[in-house]
């Protein structure tokens, strides 16, 4: 997931939404938390 840090923010702010739309989403879940891993790095 190494890209960008303006792409990161908007995968996340999708991820975001996605979240509030379909909780039960477990690949979303999954990706956005490698994502906020690696924003952290």
């Amino acid at each position: 997931l190494r890209s960008d840090v303006s792409t990161n923010i908007y995968i996340l702010v999708s991820c975001r939404r996605t979240w509030k739309v379909q909780s039960g989403n477990q690949v979303m879940q999954v990706l956005c938390s490698l994502l906020l891993e690696e924003l952290e790095l």
